[in-house]
């Protein structure tokens, strides 16, 4: 009986990874929690361990190719001579639970046809990425037995939201029914694309050669973290557009405050106290008076955060990562400095 071993869930907004490394080779043993391959998602690159001790019988995934949460990625046996004995060889996908299987498309009509029973929804699903939805709107599907991926989406990015379920749940057209996002929908479920005339630039090509605005340019290949960070950001500007205001500060009392406090501070934490620390709090501060800045727009409704969660950018030597501080609300400065730090 061979074992599986699958691409596990790495973080909330995860749902794939590239494998970067094989550690273990067909036929090779490998160690229960041994690294078994490495992989590299937006946010992190780590190693997926074996599950058992055991051979590897099968690799279902090559180096450079994207993986899916809950995919099939191997199989392990209790000796190298082991068969194979899982239904899910050749495709090495998950399989889908039984109750999202009941339904069949017509291209006709394009509408969904439930084989047994239920609502036929006017949009064909879209299976390109994750569904879009709150915890609120899945649990009210999975009492009413509604697949989501027939659900169509008016938040967002397509996020389905608590009208658009009962919308479809009522049996309404719900394609007469404006997007949020109707500029970019077939972009519901990505909100990147580089392909998208809005992140091209126009370059002239001459003998071989491109040039942008009359200057001869060198085309390179961004590497994966450049690729995140690039995919961030302009999916940033897209979904809240950045508005900045400036004014000025006297930091002095923070200074002299810093000064005097700097070298108990480090043999206390083991740590320096730099001046990031102080803007942190004051953000928090700020955020606790005017709840509405800790907020996300879904549809309709405004979603207000219990937590404060801070980024903070950190420069590497080929890219920028951006690790959260978490529930910083409960935080003095201290904690918040040793956060930092770590």
């Amino acid at each position: 009986m061979s074992t599986e071993v699958r691409m596990p869930l790495m973080g909330e907004g995860v749902n794939e990874a590239t494998v970067t490394t094989w550690l273990k080779n067909k036929g090779e043993k490998v160690e229960k929690d041994e690294p078994l391959l490495e992989v590299s998602t937006d946010k992190v690159d780590t190693e997926i361990p074996s599950p058992v001790t055991g051979f590897v019988l099968e690799k279902l995934a090559e180096v450079g190719e994207v993986i899916e949460v809950d995919q099939v990625i191997a199989h392990l046996g209790s000796s190298p001579d082991d068969k194979v004995t899982n239904s899910e060889k050749a495709s090495g996908k998950s399989k889908l639970p039984e109750d999202q299987k009941s339904f069949s498309f017509s291209p006709s009509n394009q509408s969904f046809q439930p084989s047994s029973g239920g609502f036929i929804s006017p949009m064909p699903v879209q299976t390109a990425g994750a569904v879009r939805s709150s915890p609120l709107v899945r649990k009210v599907a999975k009492e009413h037995g509604v697949d989501l991926r027939l659900v169509r989406g008016t938040g967002l990015h397509g996020r389905i939201t608590k009208p658009d379920l009962d919308i479809y749940m009522s049996g309404v057209d719900s394609s007469r029914i404006p997007s949020i996002d109707a500029a970019s929908e077939s972009h519901a479920r990505s909100s990147f694309a580089p392909d998208d005339n809005l992140f091209r630039q126009k370059v002239s090509v001459r003998d071989g050669r491109e040039t942008l605005e009359g200057v001869e340019v060198e085309r390179q290949t961004m590497p994966k973290m450049r690729k995140s960070i690039a995919e961030h950001m302009l999916r940033s500007v897209r979904v809240s557009p950045h508005v900045t205001t400036t004014i000025e500060i006297d930091l002095n009392n923070i200074v002299k405050f810093r000064d005097s406090n700097k070298e108990s501070f480090q043999k206390e934490n083991g740590c320096k106290l730099t001046f990031t620390p102080f803007f942190i709090e004051a953000a928090v501060t700020a955020i606790k008076k005017d709840v509405m800045l800790n907020c996300s727009v879904d549809g309709f409704d405004v979603l207000l955060k219990k937590d404060i969660n801070i980024g903070c950018a950190v420069a590497l030597e080929d890219g920028l990562i951006v690790p959260v501080i978490k529930k910083t609300n409960n935080m003095n400065l201290s904690q918040i400095a040793t956060s930092l730090n770590d």
